[in-house]
């Protein structure tokens, strides 16, 4: 019994492990190091021109003023360009609305506390109702509140024009930079409006894709269209990818069982003799070495996989037994 035990607190721990991470929301990036490197690159060039063209377009007093959200919409222009929060309308718009909900919480309540939480949730809400939801405006919003009260003679069109100036830079500049790259396309409907997918043979449609992400009733940061590309891509790829009704079991090689989500496992073969196979999980470091027989880890085993761009991808090749 206490044998048992033991084997079952073994068994529970990598995915406990596994559960963790996925409720921190953990989860490795897909992207390469030049795709990382391009994102800092550009939030770079992108605060700094903000920096110069507002020292030449503003007037003395707001030249030097940069609102600390264009931060925050750096990151999401250069590091997520083609992210439904990242678009044009959702920066413009977002900001824009976000500063009308912070002067009008300025106005209304005169207490700094209950207003720089009103225009919190009315930027929220006003960005929500309006299709242009962009977190960044929540920082906006609480520091027009923040910046009204502390200033003498605020004027709220003077602001107006700093923030125009800011993103309209921040923008303008995504735009060129992103479409450097030919991976790259800033607005992402000039990525997605031409995308070829391959002939739908599950019976997908767009509407199909409507009704789950209304059936989730939560905003997720992916336009149907990036959704859908995703999806087809994905089928296309597993149709073209298949692995054998009998692959050769080799050490030192990975495979993967096929699964989704939290019963996706790959395997890294340590040992085969005639009659066993010698592995460990390549998900759960955690797990301890297992052994089994030869043909359970083949019906198991759906083809080989191999580590790459980091992330675990099919081999095109797998060899097959005769």
């Amino acid at each position: 019994m206490a044998e048992s035990q033991k084997s079952n607190r073994r068994v529970n721990s990598p995915q406990v492990y596994a559960t963790f991470l996925k409720l921190i929301g953990f989860e490795s990036s897909k992207t390469t190091f030049a795709e990382k490197l391009i994102s800092g690159v550009g939030a770079t060039f992108g605060i700094y021109f903000c920096f110069v063209l507002s020292q030449i377009y503003l007037p003395s007093d707001y030249s030097s003023i940069l609102l600390t959200a264009m931060g925050a919409t750096s990151v999401l222009i250069f590091a997520l360009p083609h992210g439904a929060l990242s678009q044009p309308w959702s920066v413009f718009c977002g900001h824009l609305i976000s500063t009308g909900c912070g002067f009008l919480a300025f106005s209304i309540v005169p207490d700094v506390q209950l207003a720089s939480a009103l225009a919190v949730g009315l930027a929220v809400f006003s960005m929500y109702i309006s299709k242009c939801l962009h977190p960044p405006g929540g920082a906006t919003a609480l520091y027009i509140v923040l910046t009204a009260h502390s200033a003498q003679g605020f004027v709220l069109w003077d602001f107006v024009n700093v923030v125009l100036i800011n993103i309209g830079v921040l923008v303008l500049f995504a735009v060129v930079f992103n479409n450097l790259f030919h991976w790259r396309r800033y607005p992402a409907y000039l990525t997605f409006h031409h995308a070829e997918v391959p002939d739908n043979k599950q019976h997908l449609s767009h509407e199909d894709f409507n009704a789950a992400l209304l059936q989730l009733d939560s905003f997720v940061d992916v336009s149907t269209d990036e959704l859908i590309t995703i999806c087809e891509l994905a089928l296309e790829h597993a149709k073209h990818a298949q692995g054998g009704d009998d692959i050769l079991i080799t050490p030192a090689c990975f495979y993967s069982n096929a699964g989704l989500g939290m019963a996706w496992d790959v395997r890294e073969v340590i040992r085969v003799t005639k009659t066993d196979v010698v592995y460990r999980s390549a998900t759960n470091k955690a797990e301890p070495i297992n052994r089994c027989h030869l043909t359970e880890f083949k019906r198991w085993a759906k083809y080989e996989v191999e580590f790459e761009h980091n992330a675990w991808l099919k081999k095109q090749r797998l060899k097959a037994v005769s």
